[in-house]
C-alpha cells in the first residue's frame, strides 16, 4: 500500500508540473493555482476535469482570453491526461506494485467500466493484492 501511495504522489507531482507549464505558457489567469489544483485532485474521479479543464477555461474566458487560448486549455488537459493514462500511470504505478503496464491499463479500464469511479480507484490495488496472493500460492505449492 505504501508503494502504491508513493507512486500516486509521484504521478501527481508530474501532473502538477505539466499543468503548470501548459497553463503558464497559455497565460491562464492565476495559472499556478489551476496547475496545482488540477494535478492534486487527479486521483479523485471527475475532479480533474473540473479543475484541469472547465474552471481554467472559464477563467480564461472571463479574463478575455481569445478562442484559441481557451481551446488551448482543453488541449493541455487532453495531452496531460493522455500522458497520464497511457504512460505515467501504467509505467510508474505498474512498476511500484509489481504489475505490468498493460495489466494496470486494463485494470483501470475494466474496473471503471464495471464499477464506475470506485472501480477505477480500486482496480489497481485489488489487482496488486491478487498478484501477491497468486505469487505466494504458487511459491508455496512449488516443489522443493
Amino acid at each position: 500500500m505504501v508503494r502504491y501511495l508513493r507512486a500516486e504522489v509521484r504521478i501527481v507531482g508530474i501532473l502538477v508540473v505539466l499543468y503548470l507549464v501548459g497553463f503558464g505558457l497559455l497565460r491562464v489567469p492565476v495559472w499556478p493555482i489551476w496547475g496545482v489544483l488540477a494535478g492534486v485532485v487527479h486521483p479523485i474521479p471527475f475532479a480533474g476535469v473540473i479543475f484541469g479543464m472547465l474552471l481554467p477555461m472559464l477563467a480564461m474566458w472571463l479574463g478575455d482570453g481569445d478562442l484559441w487560448r481557451i481551446l488551448g486549455v482543453a488541449g493541455v488537459f487532453v495531452v496531460v491526461q493522455t500522458l497520464e493514462g497511457f504512460v505515467l500511470t501504467p509505467q510508474i504505478l505498474g512498476k511500484s506494485v509489481g504489475l505490468g503496464a498493460m495489466t494496470v491499463f486494463l485494470c483501470g479500464i475494466i474496473g471503471g467500466a464495471l464499477f464506475g469511479p470506485v472501480g477505477l480507484l480500486l482496480a489497481v490495488p485489488i489487482a496488486a493484492i491478487a498478484a501477491v496472493a497468486w505469487r505466494f500460492a504458487m511459491k508455496r505449492n512449488s516443489p522443493g
